[in-house]
């Protein structure tokens, strides 16, 4: 009789290694291995890496057959500061797949979850959501939201709004940090970022622009000015394909009408086509007024094929995020 002996610990630098070599053709995002091995290295040494995000390894026989990262979030829900962790990265060696090792090795972080007395756990699903759901995770939205601007450009007039679009930068983080901080006071419930999450995030997007071979967008910082006025939020779009993406706005209420319009003004000076992205940012959203009306009868939702959002409560507070049909997440807070 074979003796089967499989055991997991947290992943070192070997483990890292060894998982980015044999992932490369799945994740290495146009990088060379190379390139992508220094990005992983600089990566697991950024402050807010060394403090949220965890790798494990689980092992069968002595080999490497499966592994995971796991991140380490805070969410603001009702005035509360509650506590989830992220699942991501997830990964299986070839010659281990269909053993049901992957299952396994979630199932002991959902139990290292409940020893740790987190609210949750939380996933973006590139499989669809059958498998997870088998594991107790429930899917919430998961749309896109597009909108056709081919039979709009004669209705969207030139605005003489005063909009700047600049690439976004950590000299930007102070600001865009208040305006978010702000805007999680108003929200349903909302991921908590520290200035540090911010500048990983910017230099990790950075990397990809400097060391892809793909053509790789440029996230831009869209501002309004109100005479002289701070601006009253912002928008993070990337723009590729004659396509303009947004990946947040972030405004008060009665002022979201502005940065739409200086989203299409945008569109209409590139000869853009179209304008997409997660439900979360759609036109009926994020406002109803200014140039929603011009837009509203031609946005569009559809399922999107990446990213599902899936969460397995372990808490009341994240029970009740199901309680509407979209998904507040943004995608400035995917993993």
């Amino acid at each position: 009789m074979t003796i089967c002996e499989i055991n997991w610990h947290q992943a070192n630098w070997t483990d890292l290694l060894a998982i980015t070599k044999e992932s490369h053709d799945i994740w290495s995002g146009g990088m060379a291995l190379a390139d992508r091995i220094s990005y992983m290295s600089r990566q697991s040494s950024h402050p807010w890496a060394r403090k949220h995000i965890k790798r494990y390894m689980l092992y069968k026989n002595g080999k490497r057959a499966s592994s995971c990262k796991v991140f380490k979030l805070s969410f603001a829900f009702r005035n509360q500061s509650i506590d989830l962790y992220g699942l991501g990265g997830i990964y299986t060696a070839h010659e281990f797949r269909e053993q049901g090792l992957a299952g396994k090795l979630i199932k002991e972080m959902i139990d290292i979850a409940k020893r740790d007395e987190q609210s949750g756990i939380l996933l973006f699903s590139d499989i669809g959501t059958d498998y997870y759901e088998r594991l107790g995770f429930q899917a919430f939205g998961g749309n896109n939201f597009e909108i056709d601007l081919s039979d709009l450009e004669e209705k969207i007039a030139a605005s003489g709004l005063s909009y700047q679009i600049k690439p976004l930068a950590q000299s930007d983080i102070s600001d865009i940090g208040c305006h978010y901080q702000r805007w999680l006071r108003r929200a349903d419930y909302g991921r908590i970022r520290e200035a540090d999450y911010w500048s990983f995030r910017i230099w990790s997007e950075r990397q990809f622009q400097i060391y892809s071979r793909w053509e790789w967008p440029v996230q831009e910082l869209v501002t309004v000015s109100i005479e002289s006025q701070n601006s009253p939020g912002y928008a993070i779009i990337e723009c590729s394909d004659l396509r303009l993406r947004v990946l947040e706005i972030i405004a008060c209420p009665e002022k979201t009408s502005m940065i739409w319009d200086a989203l299409l003004a945008i569109a209409r000076t590139r000869s853009l086509k179209q304008i997409r992205g997660w439900e979360s940012t759609s036109p009926g959203q994020t406002t109803s007024r200014g140039a929603a009306p011009i837009i509203h009868n031609k946005t569009r939702m559809q399922e999107r094929p990446w990213a599902h959002p899936m969460i397995l409560p372990m808490a009341k507070q994240t029970e009740s995020w199901f309680a509407g049909t979209t998904c507040k997440l943004l995608e400035m807070d995917s993993f």
